[in-house]
């Protein structure tokens, strides 16, 4: 074990000497390139190699303060002005504190973010279609109050491991204020076997479950909520509720990757459905699917701009900047009570790509 860290410890500093090596490099690089006139996108062109004496043979100041105004334009602007007023000495420290305090507030909105998408967002506000759905949520908004959990192959019920574990799950969501109950067969079926006199195995558990329990008075509702197979041996689908509390509609998504996460652990097919949403799978995905998007950009930003680049300090602006920008897009949408979905979350990457490029000009 000592050899282990011993030589671990040698690979790290051979690694960090080379490392220190490899900037320098390309800093030296990048110094000799701008020295030549070749831009940061000219990878096969070799630039002017003739230098001029480092005096000048001839001091004319007339002409040289002639060259100069030619080579940088000094005539008044009023961005030139604002440039000159924002980068003096004492503006500096206020505008640090003010982009912190707007870095502070974007993180925020960040942590609170919501990712939503309703039918209405696509529509115009006058629009009879969008009437009609607003109308709809205010006379049967408890429709939108239940989860189906949706067993779509068939799984051994007849072993109490699994029904325990289905059972568990569901009863997890009602313990984390999610539901206020959950809505299972397997659940009833449970009290019905207690009070059976029917002797309930592997082999009977079917045949008991469609001929005797979903015809019995108490137990029929659960009739279309059990699929069987064409021969009535099997169960092969099967779907029960959750009855959502106002914790468990405003956060469905979260919810709803939990469940799928335990129904993962415990090797369950399992899906999720909300009745009379159209975006859950949606608003599950594409918060995952925007950061994994925005990390690859910010690895391949971080390699190529310290490749054709080869300047650290240059690389970290781009970095940074391109962090803070879709933090700040996506925090400060979130308090102004943009929708956050798909949409949203490509402007916010088209926005960030805008500004790197403006700040590699």
């Amino acid at each position: 074990m000592e050899s282990t860290f011993v030589t671990m410890s040698a690979a790290v500093a051979v690694l960090f000497f080379f490392l220190i090596m490899f900037v320098a490099v390309f800093i030296y690089i990048g110094g000799r390139r701008e020295a030549k006139g070749v831009k940061w996108y000219q990878l096969f062109t070799t630039g002017d190699t003739h230098f001029t004496a480092p005096n000048l043979s001839d001091f004319d100041s007339a002409s040289l303060f002639s060259l100069h105004d030619r080579l940088l334009d000094t005539r008044p602007s009023v961005a030139r002005a604002l440039g000159d007023r924002l980068i003096a000495r004492n503006a500096r420290y206020p505008i640090v504190i003010f982009c912190t305090i707007v870095l502070i507030f974007a993180i925020w909105g960040c942590a609170n973010i919501k990712v939503d998408m309703k039918e209405e967002h696509f529509l115009p506000i006058d629009a009879p279609s969008r009437c009609f759905l607003e109308e709809y949520r205010e006379m049967f908004g408890k429709t939108t109050q239940f989860l189906e959990v949706i067993i779509d192959d068939p799984v051994e019920y007849e072993d109490p491991m699994v029904r325990d574990s289905i059972v568990e799950m569901l009863d997890g969501a009602v313990s984390s204020g999610y539901a206020s109950r959950a809505i299972s067969w397997l659940v009833e079926f449970a009290k019905f076997e207690k009070n059976t006199i029917y002797d309930i195995n592997a082999d009977t558990f079917v045949p008991v479950v469609n001929l005797v329990f979903l015809q019995t008075d108490p137990y029929k509702r659960f009739a279309s909520d059990i699929s069987f197979d064409r021969h009535q041996t099997q169960i092969v689908r099967s779907r029960m509720y959750l009855e959502l509390t106002q914790k468990g509609v405003d956060e469905r998504a979260s919810l709803t990757q939990s469940l799928l996460s335990k129904s993962r652990e415990i090797h369950l097919p399992m899906s999720v459905r909300a009745p009379f949403t159209m975006s859950l799978r949606h608003d599950i995905s594409v918060l995952s699917s925007g950061i994994f998007v925005f990390g690859v950009s910010l690895v391949c930003l971080l390699f190529f701009s310290l490749f054709l680049l080869g300047q650290p300090a240059l690389t970290f602006v781009l970095v940074f900047t391109s962090v803070a920008v879709l933090t700040e897009t996506i925090g400060y949408a979130t308090h102004w009570g943009v929708p956050m979905n798909v949409i949203t979350v490509t402007m916010a990457l088209s926005e960030e790509f805008i500004t790197i490029v403006r700040v590699q000009q």
